[in-house]
C-alpha cells in the first residue's frame, strides 16, 4: 500500500531520533512486512547509507536483512537486493569449529572425541576418558577443555535443533562436570558465540537451551554479554534478544514454580500428611526459592554491569562511539519499563548501583525508579 510505504520511510528518515524500543519494534515489523511481500523493496532508495557505517540506518538494513534470512533463506534474501546494498547481507551461516587444522595441537583430541560422540559414548565413559588420559597427556588448561567439549558437542547437533537438543540431553552429565562455576559458564557462552559467529540465530537460540538444560544459569549469561569482547557488539540487536529471553526464562521458571506450589496441599495443614507429600512439598518450595534468588541475582548483575561500562565510556571514551552508547543506554530504559514490577524488591540495593554515575545514567535509572513506585 502506497500510504503505508510513505509511512515506513517516514520512520526510516527519523530512525537517529527513534526510541530504541521502538527502533527494534520497527526492525522486527519491517522484515515480517517484507516476508508477506516476496521480500521486494525499493532498496535503491537507501543505497546512500552503505557510506554511512556508524548511522542507525545502516544498522537498520543490516539487521533487517538479517532477520529476513531468519525468515527465508541466505540465497533468496541475496538475490532480492541491489549489488550496491550486498555489504549489508550478513555473511552466509557455517559452523566455526575450531579444530579443522590437522597440524593443530589439539586435532587429534577433537577428531577421537567427535568419533566418541557420534559413536554415542555415554556421558560417564567420556569423563573417565578426558580426565585419565587425554587432559593429562596434552596439559590442556580449564578453558581449553571447554573448548574442546563445546565444541564437539556443537558439532556433532550442527545439523538442526533437535540434533542439539538430542545430544544436550545425552550429555549434560559431561557438560556439568566441566562446567560449573560462573567463569566456565561465561567461557561455554564464548565458545559458542565463536562456533556460530556467523549466525546470530544459532548463537541465541543455542544459548537459550544450554540455559533449558541449566548447564549455563542466567546470571553467567549478563555476565558475558557485559565481558570485554561482547562489550562493542551493543550495537547489535542478538546480544539483547539474548538478554530479554534470559530474563523471560527466569521469570518463567519462578512462575511456573509459584503454580506449581499454589498447586499442591500444604502438608503443614493436613493431619494425615505422608513423608512423601512432605517431602515433594519442601522440594517445590526450595525450587521456588531458588528460582527467584537466581532472579533477584540476574537484575542485580544487569544494572551493575549497565551502571558500570556507561559511566565507564563517559569517563574515559566519550564521543568515541556514541551510537554504542545511545543504543546501550537505550537498553538500560527498555530493560527498566519492560520489567519493572520485577526489580520492586530489590529496587534499594538497585538504586545504591547508580549513586555515583554521570547525571545522564543517574537519570534513567530515575525514570524506571518512579515507574517501579507510581504503577
Amino acid at each position: 500500500p502506497r500510504k503505508l510505504k510513505e509511512a515506513i520511510k517516514l520512520v526510516f528518515d527519523r530512525l537517529e531520533e527513534l526510541d530504541i524500543e521502538c527502533y527494534e519494534i520497527f526492525t522486527d515489523w519491517f522484515s515480517h512486512y517484507l516476508s508477506n511481500f516476496d521480500f521486494k523493496w525499493n532498496w535503491i532508495e537507501w543505497r546512500d547509507v552503505v557510506n554511512k557505517p556508524e548511522s542507525r540506518q545502516y544498522f537498520f538494513i543490516s539487521e533487517t536483512l538479517e532477520k529476513a534470512v531468519r525468515l527465508s533463506y541466505y540465497e533468496r534474501i541475496h538475490r532480492s537486493i541491489p549489488e550496491d546494498i550486498y555489504t549489508l547481507m550478513p555473511v552466509k551461516q557455517e559452523p566455526n569449529f575450531a579444530y579443522t587444522n590437522e597440524s593443530g595441537e589439539y586435532y587429534g583430541p577433537a577428531k577421537l572425541l567427535n568419533l566418541r560422540m557420534k559413536n554415542k559414548d555415554s556421558g560417564e565413559e567420556l569423563i573417565k576418558w578426558l580426565n585419565d588420559d587425554v587432559f593429562p597427556k596434552f596439559q590442556f588448561s580449564t578453558d581449553d577443555q571447554i573448548e574442546l567439549i563445546v565444541n564437539c558437542l556443537l558439532q556433532n547437533g550442527s545439523k538442526s535443533f533437535s540434533h542439539l537438543l538430542n545430544i544436550l540431553d545425552r550429555y549434560f552429565v559431561l557438560l556439568r562436570h566441566f562446567i560449573s562455576t560462573p567463569q566456565q559458564q561465561v567461557q561455554c557462552i564464548h565458545v559458542i558465540h565463536s562456533y556460530w559467529k556467523t549466525s546470530s540465530q544459532f548463537i541465541v537460540i543455542t544459548i537459550n537451551k544450554f540455559l533449558s538444560h541449566r548447564v549455563l544459569e542466567a546470571a553467567s549469561i549478563a555476565q558475558w554479554i557485559f565481558s570485554e569482547s561482547i562489550i562493542p557488539l551493543g550495537k547489535r540487536q542478538y546480544i539483547w534478544e539474548i538478554m530479554t529471553r534470559t530474563i523471560d526464562k527466569s521469570l518463567d521458571s519462578v512462575a511456573l514454580g509459584e503454580q506449581k506450589l499454589s498447586e499442591m496441599d500444604d502438608p503443614t495443614e493436613k493431619l494425615d500428611a505422608t513423608e512423601e507429600e512432605i517431602k515433594n512439598y519442601e522440594v517445590m518450595k526450595d525450587k521456588l526459592e531458588q528460582a527467584r534468588d537466581e532472579k533477584k541475582l540476574l537484575f542485580q548483575v544487569i544494572f551493575q554491569r549497565f551502571s558500570m561500562v556507561l559511566n565507564e565510556y563517559l569517563q574515559t571514551n566519550a564521543g568515541k562511539d556514541d551510537n554504542w552508547y545511545k543504543m546501550t543506554l537505550g537498553h538500560l530504559k527498555l530493560i527498566g519499563r519492560r520489567y519493572y514490577k520485577h526489580i520492586r524488591e530489590n529496587l534499594s540495593t538497585l538504586e545504591l548501583l547508580f549513586t555515583n554515575v554521570d547525571p545522564q545514567i543517574a537519570d534513567v535509572f530515575q525514570q524506571i525508579k518512579l515507574m517501579v513506585i507510581n504503577y
